[in-house]
């Protein structure tokens, strides 16, 4: 096996707080977020988190915009790190500019770096704790000297056996952020209707619109049991847009079925999109 060092970059809507990203040895680089957020206090898991954008959000009204990080904070991540291989890790790149930046920067920073160091951007196909189960999968396997390539055979599998269900309580969040089309802003003019997404290998949308809130939930631990049901499961995560208290209600349904699950903190651009009280899970089959 390679004894090359591989430093893991991934981006704030990983879920990873900074203890964890600390104890993996991750840089975490934040996306940002537009008014009524501070334009100088605007990065994402930096200068705001999720319960300080829920309230502002309440306080003003308005759903800020977001973007991914722009390529100089990427080009100073990797400069950190000029002897080491460096393996980026990012958010899906249908729903975000993340991975058309940080590979622009990649670019840039590759003339100076010496050419038998690399820079991979790799797509994850997901966010939340799919794409943060990656970056501590690939960590942890760069800290026992696998290679890039090595490193990116794990996480193509790990991908593919990955699925995101989420339940939106603010259809107004994604209507305005427009990630599910024109059916959204329809599901959401009836009365009490819950729509459940579904993410799998890079894709997304509405899985089911159910009528109430305890159904929907239930729905969500039911997909989780049944992805699992061949093989088992072998990573399970509930995140949460300031929903704590239902998140824990959803973990202890799972904890049925798999014991170990975790409860994450979704980020701030992640609940500007999926709005206040979502709470989801994220599910690795083995």
């Amino acid at each position: 096996m390679s004894k090359e060092n591989v430093v893991v970059v991934t981006d704030s809507t990983a879920s990873v707080s900074k203890n964890e990203a600390a104890k993996y040895g991750i840089e975490v680089v934040p996306l940002r977020l537009g008014p009524p957020v501070d334009p100088d206090r605007n990065r994402d898991g930096v200068d705001i988190d999720t319960n300080g954008l829920v309230e502002l959000m309440d306080k003003t009204g308005l759903i800020p915009k977001t973007s991914g990080p722009p390529p100089g904070d990427f080009e100073d991540a990797y400069k950190r790190h000029p002897d080491s291989d460096i393996i980026s890790i990012h958010l899906l790149k249908k729903a975000s500019s993340t991975v058309s930046s940080a590979e622009t920067a990649a670019s840039e920073v590759a003339a100076s770096r010496s050419k038998s160091r690399r820079i991979v951007v790799y797509d994850s196909g997901t966010m939340s704790m799919g794409l943060g189960f990656l970056a501590q999968m690939a960590a942890e396997l760069s800290r026992k000297g696998a290679s890039i390539e090595e490193i990116i055979k794990k996480l193509d599998s790990m991908r593919s056996r990955t699925e995101i269900y989420a339940l939106i309580n603010s259809m107004k969040n994604v209507a305005v952020g427009g990630r599910l089309g024109a059916i959204t802003r329809l599901i959401g003019t009836g009365l009490g209707i819950k729509p459940v997404i579904k993410f799998t290998d890079g894709n997304y949308g509405i899985y089911k619109a159910i009528r109430s809130e305890n159904k929907a939930l239930a729905e969500i631990v039911d997909l989780t049991e049944a992805h699992g049901r061949e093989n088992g499961l072998e990573k399970v995560a509930v995140v949460h847009a300031g929903a704590l208290e239902t998140a824990k209600g959803v973990a202890q349904e799972i904890s049925r079925f798999y014991p170990e699950v975790g409860i994450f903190d979704c980020g701030a651009v992640l609940a500007t999109h999926a709005g206040p009280r979502m709470v989801g899970v994220v599910a690795v089959r083995k």
